[in-house]
């Protein structure tokens, strides 16, 4: 019963992860998801796109490095 509860868990995680993605996808502006100290957990690709900085490179990294500093 405990791995197939951590089974369900893990499914819902997946899910919930995959709603997430999609609903930032959906968005035709630009969208960062970050923590409190800046660190970049999501991105959708039209800010991508605009910032011309691939998915990979981005990613747990402090978005205030790729902002102007007027805009940080």
């Amino acid at each position: 019963q405990d791995v197939t509860q951590k089974v369900l868990i893990n499914n819902e995680l997946t899910q919930s992860r995959n709603n997430l993605r999609a609903l930032m996808e959906a968005v035709t502006e630009s969208l960062i998801l970050i923590d409190c100290d800046g660190k970049v957990l999501a991105i959708n690709k039209t800010t991508l796109s605009r910032l011309g900085i691939p998915e990979e490179k981005i990613l747990n990294t402090n978005i205030f490095e790729y902002l102007p500093p007027d805009v940080a």
